[in-house]
């Protein structure tokens, strides 16, 4: 770990000038709420993260559960309770805990986001299935005029040439025209899954 990260690292410890919290504090501290402000402050939080520009040595001889374990302990332990650990210690617990962050701070940006989301496309399916009870209503009435125009239409007492007249003294041609609109408009197709 370069001389440079270091300082980075123990620099998390100290409370920046005007905050009462360390910058450690400060971006292990992660959303609560499901909201597009908490997004917006998830992102930030990402952001914070990733700027802090901290590379780390390939880890392949320490055991990936030791670098969990320590992560664990830094993401619950009080920044002085970090701050009073042997140098080597310290250092390591901070280099294992901002490994972690990074991974966790996405994936509560991305929780954040599919909970929006779900919220998001929950309201529209129920929006519409409000409007779609409001319309079978009005798609019944259609159906209803439509299967007595086809009832007439297959009755085998007429013959060919009463069938439109008898259809027509019954359903006038401008009242079939306006059903038939409306039940195209009310209708969904057997494909639509929107």
């Amino acid at each position: 770990m370069t001389r440079k990260s270091q300082r980075k690292l123990e620099a998390l410890l100290s409370v920046p000038e005007g905050n009462r919290r360390s910058w450690f504090d400060q971006l292990r501290t992660g959303p609560t709420t499901i909201s597009g402000p908490s997004l917006v402050r998830a992102l930030e939080r990402l952001d914070k993260i990733k700027s802090q520009g901290m590379t780390f040595p390939a880890a392949g001889s320490i055991p990936a559960s030791r670098i969990a374990a320590l992560a664990r302990f830094a993401a619950r332990a009080k920044a002085t309770a970090i701050s009073r650990l042997p140098r080597p210690r310290r250092l390591a617990t901070l280099a294992a805990f901002m490994l972690m962050l990074e991974a966790s701070a996405q994936d509560d940006a991305l929780d954040i986001r599919d909970g929006l989301l779900r919220e998001l496309f929950g309201d529209a399916e129920k929006a519409d299935r409000t409007a779609r009870l409001r319309s079978l209503r009005d798609l019944d009435a259609a159906v209803t005029t439509l299967a007595d125009v086809c009832g007439l239409l297959l009755n085998t007492t007429l013959l060919e040439d009463e069938v439109r007249a008898k259809i027509f003294a019954r359903f006038p041609r401008e009242r079939l025209e306006q059903t038939l609109k409306q039940a195209y408009a009310l209708v969904r197709p057997p494909d639509d899954v929107f």
